[in-house]
């Protein structure tokens, strides 16, 4: 066999392959895209906080969605979390919870602002909470039955 035929059809193919491979790792599955419109934090005490961002489906169809959450504190170091999701074709929009827990009440006298944005090719933006969280615990029992 020609050495040049055969290298020209190996870089055909591994160019064919590469593609193939990268579009998998990205998650570029030619699925729908996305967008955040809402940011809201939930802490229901001094260990646990939720970052739910509302994202809307902008195409028909059912893919992927990677999002990353972050929690930004005032005079400490900052916390964050990825998290990939299953998105089903009938669902346009949606809550997604992002939680954030620690071991011990490390959340007690903090103060800190939350954002989300979605992780895809490039660097999306960043959508930003409705306001800045001091870290007292949601004393909201609104939504808990009266048997607890």
């Amino acid at each position: 066999m020609k050495r040049r035929p055969f290298v020209a059809t190996a870089g055909v193919f591994g160019t064919a392959a590469g593609a193939g491979c990268l579009s998998t790792i990205t998650g570029d599955d030619g699925g729908p895209s996305f967008e955040i419109q809402d940011v809201q934090v939930y802490q229901p005490d001094d260990r646990t906080v939720f970052v739910a961002p509302t994202v809307t489906k902008l195409d028909s169809g059912s893919g992927h969605l990677h999002l990353r959450a972050e929690l930004l504190f005032v005079n400490t170091y900052d916390h964050s979390h990825e998290q990939q999701f299953e998105v089903r074709a009938k669902v346009d929009e949606y809550m997604y919870a992002l939680p954030f827990r620690w071991e011990s009440p490390f959340l007690d006298g903090k103060t800190y602002d939350a954002r989300a944005k979605i992780v895809e090719g490039g660097d999306a933006g960043w959508v930003e909470a409705n306001e800045t969280v001091s870290a007292a615990p949601e004393t909201d029992d609104g939504n808990r039955s009266e048997s607890d």
